[in-house]
């Protein structure tokens, strides 16, 4: 396959600022779409804030404020918790807000039906079909700023679907696994009831500790991930 998006590789991070983490684990389900469980290995984060953003934040005098929000019911575990306030804390920032600390705010929030997209921050973005099998994947998640001159503090939710951002951030990962199952919706046109024992054709890729098995594919995890169209394509292709 030769599809996908045009997204930053390697040569983009300053690794001597990055924080690296062996392992992660993390699992995320639904129950009408079915379940994710997302094995990878060297998780990487870094975020680049666009001016704008530093903008606001310098003219409203609150500079070492920066609040990431992030669905609790997705970071349920307590060492998920602790690896990801690591990982924001030693973010690499635009040289204006080289000292800014950034604080890790876990709230209970609604996505209105988007909630597996957050499978993004766990790994899951690795998915993206660059056509190639690549021992590194990478994409960028949207950050879109909520803003109030009132409020006590600065907000940045994180929303693969927002479009128009005032930041990005970059997740890197080797997954060395994933496992998807769908569950059957009879009633629904969308969804189809077919699920596959095997990994469909030019779905498994290649990475450090060997090949990606996904298994039990099915169209509702198109949908239910529909932030990854390159993703979406390649298994309508192999389903078609």
């Amino acid at each position: 396959m030769t599809g996908g998006t045009d997204i930053p590789r390697r040569d983009w991070r300053e690794s001597e600022d990055e924080v690296r983490l062996p392992s992660l684990s993390f699992h995320v389900s639904d129950e009408y779409l079915g379940s994710a469980i997302v094995q990878a290995s060297e998780i990487s984060v870094i975020a680049l804030v666009s001016k704008p953003l530093v903008n606001t934040l310098l003219e409203d005098g609150r500079k070492g404020q920066l609040v990431v929000i992030i669905p609790s019911q997705y970071t349920s575990a307590t060492p998920f918790l602790s690896l990801l306030q690591r990982m924001f804390e030693s973010m690499v920032l635009l040289e204006a807000l080289t000292a800014t600390r950034v604080i890790l705010r876990i709230l209970p929030l609604s996505l209105n039906g988007s909630e597996l997209s957050w499978l993004h921050l766990a790994g899951t973005l690795a998915l993206v079909d660059s056509g190639i099998p690549l021992r590194y994947l990478s994409t960028t998640v949207g950050v879109g700023l909520s803003y109030n001159k009132h409020d006590t503090s600065q907000k940045i939710v994180l929303d693969p679907y927002g479009g128009e951002s005032d930041a990005t951030l970059y997740v890197e990962a080797a997954i060395d696994s994933i496992d998807i199952e769908c569950k059957e919706a009879p009633t629904t046109d969308i969804l189809t009831n077919r699920q596959r024992s095997t990994a469909p054709k030019n779905i498994i890729r290649t990475v450090a500790n060997g090949p990606l098995p996904v298994s039990h594919l099915d169209l509702c995890i198109c949908k239910a991930m529909s932030a990854l169209e390159p993703l979406n394509r390649c298994i309508l292709q192999a389903m078609a």
